[in-house]
Protein backbone atom coordinates (compact mmCIF):
# COMPACT_ATOMS: atom_id res chain seq x y z
CA UNK A 1 0.00 0.00 0.00
CA UNK A 2 1.52 3.41 -1.19
CA UNK A 3 0.53 4.95 2.32
CA UNK A 4 2.63 2.46 4.51
CA UNK A 5 5.57 3.91 5.50
CA UNK A 6 6.96 0.71 4.73
CA UNK A 7 6.34 1.08 0.92
CA UNK A 8 9.32 2.72 -0.65
CA UNK A 9 11.79 0.48 0.81
CA UNK A 10 9.65 -2.57 -0.34
CA UNK A 11 9.35 -0.88 -4.04
CA UNK A 12 13.03 0.18 -4.32
CA UNK A 13 14.09 -3.67 -3.01
CA UNK A 14 11.90 -4.86 -4.90
CA UNK A 15 13.22 -3.63 -8.41
CA UNK A 16 16.84 -3.62 -7.16
CA UNK A 17 17.80 -7.34 -7.36
CA UNK A 18 16.23 -7.44 -10.76
CA UNK A 19 17.87 -4.30 -12.14
CA UNK A 20 20.68 -3.83 -10.38
CA UNK A 21 22.59 -6.91 -8.79
CA UNK A 22 21.37 -9.12 -11.35
CA UNK A 23 22.64 -7.26 -14.45
CA UNK A 24 26.08 -6.75 -12.67
CA UNK A 25 26.57 -10.06 -11.26
CA UNK A 26 25.91 -10.75 -15.45
CA UNK A 27 28.61 -8.39 -16.35
CA UNK A 28 31.40 -9.12 -13.93
CA UNK A 29 30.56 -13.07 -15.16
CA UNK A 30 30.95 -12.43 -18.66
CA UNK A 31 34.34 -9.70 -17.48
CA UNK A 32 35.50 -13.40 -15.52
CA UNK A 33 35.21 -15.27 -18.75
CA UNK A 34 37.39 -13.10 -21.23
CA UNK A 35 40.37 -13.70 -18.52
CA UNK A 36 41.30 -9.98 -18.24
CA UNK A 37 43.94 -8.99 -16.53
CA UNK A 38 43.73 -8.16 -12.76
CA UNK A 39 43.92 -4.55 -13.19
CA UNK A 40 41.69 -3.92 -15.87
CA UNK A 41 39.81 -0.65 -15.40
CA UNK A 42 36.34 -2.02 -16.42
CA UNK A 43 36.84 -5.35 -14.42
CA UNK A 44 37.77 -3.22 -11.16
CA UNK A 45 35.16 -0.91 -12.17
CA UNK A 46 32.44 -3.56 -12.16
CA UNK A 47 33.91 -5.51 -9.21
CA UNK A 48 33.36 -2.46 -6.94
CA UNK A 49 30.15 -1.98 -7.82
CA UNK A 50 29.10 -5.83 -7.28
CA UNK A 51 31.17 -5.48 -3.61
CA UNK A 52 28.60 -2.14 -3.22
CA UNK A 53 25.31 -4.14 -4.19
CA UNK A 54 26.49 -6.93 -1.61
CA UNK A 55 27.33 -4.81 1.22
CA UNK A 56 24.40 -2.56 0.40
CA UNK A 57 22.13 -6.43 0.10
CA UNK A 58 23.86 -7.01 4.19
CA UNK A 59 23.11 -3.41 5.41
CA UNK A 60 19.60 -3.66 4.15
CA UNK A 61 19.30 -7.73 5.83
CA UNK A 62 20.65 -6.49 9.15
CA UNK A 63 17.99 -3.95 9.92
CA UNK A 64 15.52 -6.07 9.73
CA UNK A 65 14.31 -10.06 10.15
CA UNK A 66 13.74 -9.98 6.05
CA UNK A 67 15.68 -8.08 3.21
CA UNK A 68 13.51 -5.39 3.46
CA UNK A 69 10.79 -4.89 5.66
CA UNK A 70 9.33 -6.81 8.84
CA UNK A 71 7.65 -9.24 6.86
CA UNK A 72 8.50 -11.72 4.21
CA UNK A 73 8.16 -10.09 1.33
CA UNK A 74 8.26 -10.29 -3.04
CA UNK A 75 11.91 -8.87 -2.62
CA UNK A 76 12.83 -11.88 -0.18
CA UNK A 77 12.13 -14.27 -2.88
CA UNK A 78 13.42 -12.27 -6.23
CA UNK A 79 16.75 -11.74 -4.47
CA UNK A 80 16.70 -16.11 -3.79
CA UNK A 81 18.70 -16.71 -7.16
CA UNK A 82 21.07 -13.79 -6.28
CA UNK A 83 22.07 -14.83 -2.93
CA UNK A 84 22.06 -18.60 -3.37
CA UNK A 85 21.93 -20.27 -6.90
CA UNK A 86 23.79 -17.53 -8.72
CA UNK A 87 26.65 -18.31 -6.35
CA UNK A 88 27.56 -21.14 -8.52
CA UNK A 89 28.21 -19.25 -11.41
CA UNK A 90 29.93 -16.12 -9.86
CA UNK A 91 31.34 -17.92 -6.84
CA UNK A 92 32.15 -15.36 -3.88
CA UNK A 93 32.64 -15.92 -0.28
CA UNK A 94 29.20 -15.10 2.80
CA UNK A 95 32.36 -14.39 4.82
CA UNK A 96 32.46 -11.06 4.35
CA UNK A 97 28.39 -10.74 4.86
CA UNK A 98 27.09 -12.69 7.91
CA UNK A 99 24.02 -11.22 7.64
CA UNK A 100 23.15 -12.89 4.06
CA UNK A 101 21.68 -16.78 3.56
Amino acid sequence: MPDDPEFVPYLYEFHYDTHTMKPTMGRSMFLRRLDLPTDNPVLQAVQQRLDRAYALTEARRGETPYLVVKDFTAPDIISVFSLTTMRYFLPWSLSKHPCLP
